[in-house]
């Protein structure tokens, strides 16, 4: 559970990191798989005093545990009375675009599709060699530059996991209403100069709808 801004989860090898399961949406950490199960049910507590998520077994005859394989895998295991063993549930390691920085920034990755990582639409991949070997960590760019014209829009992605929640900043003290504002750091992937290019795009914006503008960046 990594606590450095917004609670979320990560698997490290040592300061590496591989996996990001990404932070709790209100129901399930966002790069879980949102599928119930007839085993257990999870909960997430996060107050001023303590973090930690929790696993409740829906029926306490069934045995359940869970460890860290020596791959670097988190397993679920359920006893099983005739075969007289534990025998594996639940693998969180799903599948590929589970691991960390895998299409790089403003990459897309989807299991269902080969190669994985694309890029998103408007932009193409910076290193286009190392692309088409499969090394997809260099991410993209855009193939024409921001000018906030009569073209450019906001396009709307389902089905995404949360943003990486490192270096943000939360309120409690909001209730229902958490905050979390992004801090670009010196080492950011995405740049101060995209974010620069994003807020004079929504500077120009105007609708009577708009209540607080703060700003993001993509």
């Amino acid at each position: 559970m990594d606590t450095n801004g917004y609670p979320q989860v990560f698997q490290k090898r040592g300061s590496v990191l591989q996996l990001r399961f990404g932070p709790w949406t209100g129901v399930r950490f966002s790069g879980f798989p949102s599928k119930p199960n007839p085993i257990y049910t999870y909960d997430f507590v996060f107050n001023e005093k303590e973090v930690y998520s929790i696993f409740h077994l829906i029926n306490n005859s069934i045995m359940s545990r869970v460890y860290l394989s020596s791959e670097g895998n988190e397993m679920r295991l359920n006893w099983i009375d005739p075969a007289q063993g534990w025998m594996p549930y639940l693998v969180t390691t799903v599948d590929m675009c589970a691991q960390y920085g895998l299409c790089g920034a403003y990459g897309i990755c989807n299991i269902n599709s080969s190669p994985a990582c694309s890029c998103m639409e408007g932009f193409e991949p910076i290193f286009p060699v190392q692309w088409i070997a499969g090394n997809w960590s260099g991410g993209c760019q855009r193939e024409k530059s921001l000018n906030c014209g009569n073209e450019d829009a906001f396009r709307k992605l389902s089905g995404v996991k949360l943003p990486d929640t490192r270096h943000s900043w939360y309120d409690l003290r909001t209730g229902l209403r958490k905050i979390a504002v992004k801090r670009l750091s010196e080492t950011s992937t995405q740049g101060l100069d995209e974010f620069m290019n994003e807020v004079r795009c929504i500077h120009r914006l105007q609708h009577r709808n708009l209540v607080k503008l703060l700003g993001f960046y993509a």
